[in-house]
């Protein structure tokens, strides 16, 4: 991928880079508020001109998103050819860790086009999202290799190779966020920092079994025969969640309210009943969000046993709604689709909850119970190992298959997160 161009503006730009720069900006957008959300207008706001000079160089935004998620793929398949070569498993999946992280952190520095977050491939054209998705198998395929490789030459040691796969897949989802919120003079420590986690993981005692937590029951059945603000209060939560996971699917921008009561089996007239239009449900879904985090921290933050039992729970918690898609997360992409006046709302709670799950783990250096860690915006990367567990992504790098057919269970929460808590490392 060429190096991004220096200037913002696309009139100043030389002939060969504009075409660069609009991917770049393009790709910007599309990382920061979703595909769905991005107009080839806001683009063009971006770059100092007019739509039609984005249309000139790409036919639509289907063909940028195309080319946007290309240039992604061809990266990973360069740098799981680069990687190969290292002499160890578990060297071959830190150097393709390294690699992303590197790139994103040039990317931030503006030296060189950001990767694209491949968040939204139902976006693309019929032949353009199968070519997508082939090559994103093979790179899964390839990863999944490595970490075989690592078992079986001793460097790695893991429960689960295909649920390990699903959540080293999920951190170019998340590590240019998390990059943005450690100094550029500090991003080669930062990287450092983040494959010695990789390899050794939070925890002190890398052997010790940490428990799981229970999913909650979303329906009182006694309370939904006999007691009708309990079955409003249900209606509205059903609401929520299908809302939820079709923000999550179509962006705001396409949100359908009718297809949103379909799914629900109910009418238009039962929708605005409950929301004024599709702001309200895009603010309430975001405030249901963001309440399920705070619960759950809330929750942890000073039950039984110590830090590291405490996170594990509160991960653990949240992973199989937010995977199932039953009692999804939402994107947080959309929360710039919030009116100005609710955004900064929703953005200082993010915040929030973002440093409640690092405070957890400055319990844990407190308390023994996780290795201190000179890693800046470690936070980042447990939140980022949340949102990126979704069924879409198993579906997208074709694990969702594998893991049903021979073991259901092969992608359970546990196994997810044993890299973050234990490491990849099969030495002592």
């Amino acid at each position: 991928m060429a190096d991004a161009p220096k200037t913002a503006k696309l009139q100043d730009a030389g002939r060969g880079d504009k075409r660069t720069l609009i991917l770049s900006e393009a790709i910007a957008l599309f990382n920061a508020q979703g595909y769905f959300d991005t107009r080839l207008e806001d683009v063009a706001t971006r770059l100092g001109t007019a739509k039609t000079s984005i249309s000139y160089h790409f036919k639509s935004k289907e063909a940028l998103l195309f080319e946007a998620y290309s240039a992604t793929c061809s990266f990973a398949e360069a740098e799981i050819k680069l990687a190969a070569d290292a002499p160890t498993g578990l060297g071959r999946v830190l150097r393709w860790v390294r690699a992303f992280a590197q790139a994103q952190a040039t990317a931030i520095i503006g030296q060189r086009v950001p990767l694209a977050v491949i968040s939204d491939p139902a976006a693309l054209r019929e032949g353009d999202e199968e070519e997508i998705a082939s090559r994103l198998a093979v790179h899964a395929k390839a990863l999944r290799q490595f970490l075989e490789e690592g078992q079986q030459d001793g460097s790695i040691r893991v429960t689960s190779i295909g649920a390990a796969t699903f959540f080293l897949l999920s951190i170019p989802q998340w590590i240019r966020r998390w990059l943005e919120n450690v100094v550029p003079t500090a991003h080669d420590d930062a990287i450092d920092a983040l494959c010695d986690l990789l390899e050794y993981g939070l925890c002190e005692d890398r052997t010790r079994k940490l428990p799981s937590a229970r999913p909650k029951p979303t329906v009182d059945a006694e309370d939904f025969l006999f007691n009708r603000e309990a079955r409003n209060k249900m209606k509205l939560e059903a609401f929520l969640r299908i809302g939820t996971r079709h923000l999550n699917r179509r962006g705001f921008r396409n949100l359908s309210v009718n297809e949103v009561a379909a799914d629900l089996g109910v009418t238009r007239g039962s929708f605005y009943y409950h929301f004024d239009d599709k702001e309200a449900l895009l603010q309430s879904c975001v405030t249901r969000s963001l309440d399920m985090m705070e619960e759950t921290l809330t929750t942890y933050r000073e039950g039984n046993g110590d830090a590291a039992t405490r996170l594990h729970l509160a991960l653990t918690s949240l992973f199989e709604g937010h995977l199932t898609d039953l009692n999804p997360l939402l994107r947080q992409s959309l929360y710039a689709s919030l009116s100005p006046k609710e955004r900064p709302v929703a953005m200082a709670r993010s915040r929030r909850i973002t440093s409640g799950f690092g405070e957890l783990i400055a319990l844990g250096m407190a308390d023994g119970s996780m290795r201190p860690l000179d890693l800046e915006a470690v936070e980042h990367l447990v939140c980022g190992a949340i949102f990126g567990a979704t069924r879409q992504r198993l579906n997208l790098f074709g694990l969702d298959a594998e893991s049903q057919a021979s073991n259901p269970s092969a992608i359970s929460a546990a196994a997810y997160f044993e890299p973050l808590f234990c490491g990849l490392s099969g030495r002592p």
